[in-house]
């Protein structure tokens, strides 16, 4: 007899299943009148940590501005190289203005900040962190 096919996860499982099975059971519980109310209704769930970030080298960021000027012709090498020489993000990088950018006094100034809302809609508005003015 052949071995059954193995199911392949298609989606990350989720990383809390059992909480939120207990959560469930505990809530019907309190439908049914089982229970008077819910003990876990207000336990505070422990933060997961986030993962690290990983950096690149120098060289490595040299080699995909090499890369990405010989294979797309130079169309967003410049802008990958602002990114990457001041930190900026996608959405801050998006969003510059050209009367933001002092290119005779070596200043940049973030004000802006281009978002997705819905993968429909771009909104252009103020950066979201406190320190939005970079230079």
């Amino acid at each position: 007899m052949a071995d059954p096919p193995t199911r392949r996860r298609t989606r990350p499982r989720h990383p809390l299943p059992h909480r939120r099975h207990t959560a469930h059971r505990l809530n019907a519980a309190v439908r049914t009148r089982r229970l008077a109310y819910n003990p876990a209704a207000y336990a505070v769930p422990a933060r997961t940590a986030a993962p690290e970030r990983s950096c690149r080298t120098p060289e490595q960021a040299a080699a995909f501005l090499r890369y990405n000027a010989t294979a797309y012709t130079d169309q967003v090498t410049d802008l990958f190289e602002l990114m990457i020489g001041t930190g900026l993000r996608r959405r801050e990088a998006l969003g510059l203005h050209w009367h933001d950018v002092h290119l005779a006094e070596h200043r940049l100034y973030v004000r802006w900040s281009l978002t997705a809302i819905g993968n429909n809609h771009l909104h252009l508005g103020p950066p979201e962190t406190p320190m939005w003015r970079r230079r």
